[in-house]
């Protein structure tokens, strides 16, 4: 009897044993292996957990354990409200620099008039310069003709790159058909039938006989 009780107090030893070899190694089991961790210094403060101190974090307050900061300006992408925007919305108008039509302009309504992709709040043209000669076309007196040197010979508001008809003498003839382009002279005598209009011909010479009218003996019949 005496022997029977210790054979039953040697099973019940081992079985216990078993058991908690057992549940020693289910426990480990279900124990993730994190790999190396990073182990901080103790007078590290961390408020957000993502291994980095505080005092060097550049998002204290939001995990970002990359640290990615892709404008450089010291704020992590994580919670920099212009990532990349290196001078973080410069204006004040909520439009961060790199997509702000007028990045130094405070413009949050982004208008563009003459959509050149430059804000109103900063365009020097806001109606446009649609021939891109650098004269805005409300000013430029050849809107559809690059012109800019604004040339206007008959200061007629037309510049000569796109005026059907210079008129230097503005006497109402053209300049390429006036006998005397910078003469007046709406009638277009020619006296002498030499192309040149009287009133800016030297020597009209009505009978072609070489001498000039004022001194010729006999203007109308050649001698």
């Amino acid at each position: 009897m005496h022997q029977m009780t210790s054979k039953a107090r040697l099973l019940a030893s081992i079985f216990s044993i078993l058991v908690l070899v057992i549940s020693i190694v289910g426990v480990c089991s279900t124990i993730p292996f994190a790999g190396p961790q990073t182990v901080l210094a103790d007078d590290c403060v961390d408020t957000d957990g993502d291994l980095v101190c505080d005092d060097v974090d550049n998002c204290l307050g939001v995990s970002n354990p990359d640290q990615t900061d892709t404008d450089g300006d010291g704020i992590g992408d994580a919670c920099d409200t212009c990532p990349n925007d290196l001078l973080n919305d410069a204006d004040g108008d909520g439009i961060c620099g790199d997509v702000d039509i007028c990045p130094n302009n405070y413009n949050p309504g982004q208008e563009d008039s003459d959509g050149d992709s430059i804000g109103d709040a900063c365009d020097d043209c806001i109606v446009g310069d649609d021939d891109d000669d650098g004269i805005c076309d409300d000013v430029d007196n050849c809107p559809l003709v690059p012109n800019p040197l604004q040339t206007d010979t008959d200061d007629d508001g037309i510049g000569d790159a796109c005026d059907p008809c210079t008129d230097s003498d503005e006497d109402g003839v053209c300049d390429p058909v006036d006998n005397c382009p910078n003469t007046p002279n709406p009638g277009q005598e020619d006296s002498d039938s030499d192309g040149t209009g009287d009133a800016c011909d030297d020597c009209t010479d009505s009978d072609d006989d070489g001498v000039c009218d004022p001194v010729d003996n006999c203007p109308n019949t050649p001698n």
